[in-house]
């Protein structure tokens, strides 16, 4: 059974750092990770990969319900990072914007996904 973390009700992750990877919040091995209901993941730093957010190994990430990624920065991957076979759905209004990578991904544009 895989476990589950559910982050809603507009709860904040923010101001994080992480020498390596995942400063905002990082999920491994299965683990299922659902952001809602206008959640914000910003202004974390991470020195390797997935500054708001880090998957690895078969893990499944869900941004839905008016969630932001933002303003967060790393080597890899800015807003997300995903690695090893990991799912990543955005989902009704999710909004990713002003994240920073040095290389591979980081959209400095607004990309909101419609409801």
């Amino acid at each position: 059974m895989s476990s589950q973390v559910r982050i809603g009700d507009a709860c904040r992750v923010s101001h994080n750092l992480a020498e390596e990877n995942g400063a905002g919040v990082a999920v491994m091995n299965t683990a299922l990770l659902l952001l809602t209901d206008g959640t914000n993941v910003s202004h974390n730093k991470a020195g390797g990969k997935g500054a708001g957010i880090f998957a690895y190994k078969n893990a499944s990430v869900t941004v839905s319900n008016h969630s932001v990624l933002e303003d967060n920065a790393a080597s890899q991957g800015g807003a997300v990072a995903i690695m090893f076979d990991c799912r990543l759905y955005l989902l009704d209004g999710a909004v990713v914007k002003h994240n920073v990578a040095t290389i591979y991904g980081a959209r400095k544009d607004t990309q909101e996904v419609a409801a």
